[in-house]
Parts: C-alpha cells; sequence; structure tokens
C-alpha cells in the first residue's frame, strides 16, 4: 500500500527542489530590479529633482506591471503532444486499484482534516 505512495513522495520531492531554485532565482531576479530602479531614480533625481523623479519612476513601473498583465493574461498555454496534435493521445486505461485509491483518499482526508483544526487569526 505504501509501495503507491512512494513515486508519489518522490514527484513532491522533485518538485519541492525545483520550487527552491525557482524561489532563489526570483528573489534575485527582484533584488536586481530593485538595485536598478534605486540607480534610475538617483540619476533621475540628481537631474529632475526628486518629487519628478518619483512620479516619472511610477508612472513607468505602472505602465510595466499594465503590460505584463495584459501580455501573461492573453497568453495561453498549449500542449503539445508527441503525435503533434494539441488532443491528448487514447490510452488503454490502467486497471483499478481500488485499496490504493482508499489509501490515497484516507491520507488527504487526514491531511485536510488537519488543516481545518488549524485557528485561523
Amino acid at each position: 500500500m505504501l509501495a503507491a505512495l512512494q513515486p508519489i513522495a518522490a514527484h513532491l520531492r522533485q518538485m519541492r527542489r525545483q520550487l527552491v531554485f525557482w524561489g532563489a532565482a526570483a528573489l534575485l531576479g527582484g533584488l536586481a530590479i530593485i538595485f536598478f530602479a534605486m540607480a534610475f531614480y538617483m540619476s533621475l533625481a540628481r537631474q529632475l529633482g526628486e518629487p519628478l523623479a518619483a512620479g516619472v519612476l511610477g508612472t513607468v513601473l505602472a505602465l510595466g506591471a499594465i503590460i505584463l498583465f495584459l501580455v501573461g493574461r492573453r497568453r495561453s498555454v498549449r500542449r503539445h503532444y508527441p503525435s503533434g496534435s494539441p488532443v491528448p493521445p487514447l490510452t488503454t486505461p490502467t486497471p483499478p486499484r481500488p485499496m490504493e485509491a482508499l489509501m490515497v483518499a484516507f491520507v488527504l482526508g487526514v491531511i485536510d482534516e488537519q488543516f481545518r483544526r488549524r485557528p485561523r487569526r
């Protein structure tokens, strides 16, 4: 019964490892953007004055956020399967495994119950 959960646990460990690396890359990228924005602000403040520089930088960042939002919203994820078709290939159904399905449902139910009992702040 526990053998059925081993591939799931291995996949979760791999996903956690990827998330750690993606998080570290996002953090470093965010820090780099902050330092570039500070350097841009300081050079603008020296030339235009502090209030005008803050307004220009805020406008540039707001326009960038709007453009990223619109591009991200319009982009759709397309999957291409080995056959080249966007439709997944038909496969033969796997035989049912009722005991393993019950064990997974039990474990997920226990996890769900534990998170429900936690007091919310």
